[in-house]
Order: C-alpha cells, then structure tokens, then sequence
C-alpha cells in the first residue's frame, strides 16, 4: 500500500507537526481535509486581521521607507501571532 503524501501550507504544516508533537491521535478524522481547512481559516484571518489592522494608526503608511517597513513587519508579525494562538496551538477536536 503507497501513501500519500500530502502537502499543505504554511498553517496546515505547523498543525500538524503541533498534534505529533502532542501526540494526539489524528488517525481516525480526515487529516488531510481537516490541514487543509486550517489552512484556508488562517488564509481568510490573515486578510481580516490584515483589513483591520491597517488602519490602526500603529500600521499606518507613514511615507518613510523604513518607518512603513518597520509597521508593516509588526502588524505581519501581530497577525502571525493571533493565528498561531487562535488556529495552530489549540487542542480542539479534529
């Protein structure tokens, strides 16, 4: 029997490598749906979070380079953050 392999994103991938590390029994659920549904919820949270964030005055283009950098890198890493908190290190039921 050849399984297999299935690739999935960025969020997909740390989720799962986030239940073998918990050791939680994934087997009997669809795996492979379940990543990629994961996936698509922090596809859609990035471009919420993303909408909202930007016109916090903290992200907010500011005309200088770096500056507009400097905000874009935190409000990435802002959304980065509630994804990971909110989607990837939860133990909900697969």
């Amino acid at each position: 029997m050849v399984t297999e392999k299935q690739l999935y994103g960025k969020w997909g991938t740390l989720k799962r490598k986030y239940l073998e590390d918990k050791g939680i029994d994934w087997t009997i659920a669809n795996l492979p749906e379940y990543l990629h549904g994961v996936d698509k919820q922090a596809e859609d949270m990035y471009n919420v979070l993303s909408a909202k964030l930007s016109q916090n005055p903290l992200y907010k283009r500011a005309g200088e380079f770096m500056e507009d950098y400097r905000r874009l890198t935190a409000m990435q890493h802002a959304i980065e953050d509630e994804i990971l908190h909110e989607l990837i290190y939860t133990e909900e039921a697969v």
